[in-house]
């Protein structure tokens, strides 16, 4: 598999040699064959998990772009829209919401305002806005974005699937459960006919869907959707895939919440390995990742080990977004949880007050336990 990426990656970086090379409609046809040939290798690198060979291409595809004549052209704003995906899932949100703001205003112009691509572009911005904190914005994003859809594509297409699925997960952050099971719903059905019942795109719908059966205690029905969501993306894209690792953390929820402890933990850690070897230690969904464990240490009375792994996500969590955003508040309170069941009022008092920063000389006090192995 390495050989043949490495093999196409070479064949695209020739086509866009052979542009700067020549001359007039040659050299046209020949930067835009380089740029699409790696606009696509971004694609299958992102797919496939492989997040720093696809910004590597998306970026050379743009730069391609814009040394030529279809700087400004629908096939760049493509590009653009596709590095922004990209970035979202790396939690670079600044990032993100330009490059689909910019994929955007691109489109419109070149394209009119009722375009299906107009459609992509507002709804991958709504998922990034919404993923900043402001749902009102992003709703109204998304609604845009689904009634172009519905009008360019009609009602049964995989991009208006997609909408409806950004439109779901907006609701399921307002916690208004009935609409966003039904779009959720709606989205896998729309998903299966227009891709097959095994694509990867059923399998999210499918574990989206899920996580607000969990917020519902609906369990027995979330682990089915989370079985079949694991089992497809196992298959489809690889066992390392970050989408692995987000069905086994919601199956892990679905254990610890039942008060299945023993089977929780190896699907929590197994989750956690696999999103730390793809993003890397330092990103909201290792954060994430480390707090749902330290909350099953916690609810199992393992406090030094809970404290240890609520520790981490806090540092990491202030490391990305500073000391006043909503998650950070949310880590900081589980920490002085631990510390006030340990007795140790003051510390927890201070850790509420302040950022980790006036905590980091508690850490002594947490020491003697290995991180993810804390807790024993």
């Amino acid at each position: 598999m390495r050989s043949m990426t490495t093999g196409i990656l070479a064949a695209a970086l020739l086509l866009a040699a052979n542009a700067t090379s020549g001359t007039g409609d040659g050299q046209t046809a020949a930067g835009s064959a380089g740029a699409t040939s790696l606009n696509n290798l971004g694609a299958r690198h992102y797919r496939e998990g492989r997040y720093g060979q696809a910004e590597e291409a998306y970026k050379q595809a743009i730069a391609i772009w814009e040394r030529g004549p279809q700087s400004d052209s629908p096939e760049a704003a493509s590009t653009i829209d596709n590095l922004g995906v990209l970035y979202r899932a790396q939690a670079r949100l600044g990032e993100a919401a330009e490059l689909h703001r910019r994929s955007l205003a691109m489109r419109e112009r070149l394209l009119g305002p009722e375009h299906g691509d107009v459609a992509v572009s507002l709804a991958n911005l709504a998922e990034v806005v919404r993923m900043q904190g402001h749902a009102g914005d992003a709703e109204a994003l998304a609604h845009r974005a689904l009634a172009i859809a519905e009008r360019a594509f009609g009602p049964e297409h995989a991009k208006t699937g997609f909408a409806l699925a950004v439109l779901g997960a907006i609701y399921r952050e307002q916690q208004r459960w009935p609409e966003a099971e039904t779009l959720y719903e709606r989205a896998a059905g729309v998903s299966a006919a227009a891709l097959g019942e095994n694509s990867a795109a059923v399998a999210e719908n499918l574990n989206n869907l899920a996580t607000v059966y969990i917020a519902q205690h609906r369990f027995t029905e979330a682990e089915a959707q989370l079985l079949w969501s694991l089992e497809v993306w196992e298959r489809s894209l690889s066992p390392d895939h970050p989408s692995v690792a987000a069905a086994l953390n919601n199956l892990a929820q679905v254990e610890r919440l039942q008060g299945r402890y023993g089977e929780a933990e190896p699907l929590y850690r197994r989750a956690l390995e696999i999103l730390q070897r793809t993003n890397g230690r330092d990103h909201p969904s290792v954060a994430k990742g480390l707090r749902n464990l330290g909350a099953l240490f916690f609810e199992q009375g393992k406090l030094a080990g809970a404290a240890e792994l609520y520790r981490q996500s806090l540092e990491i969590s202030e490391g990305l977004g500073g000391p006043e955003q909503p998650e950070v508040e949310a880590c900081r309170e589980d920490l002085a949880r631990v510390y006030r069941a340990q007795g140790r009022m003051s510390e927890a008092k201070a850790l509420q007050r302040g950022s980790l920063g006036a905590t980091n000389s508690l850490r002594e006090a947490d020491s003697g336990e290995q991180r993810l192995k804390a807790g024993r």
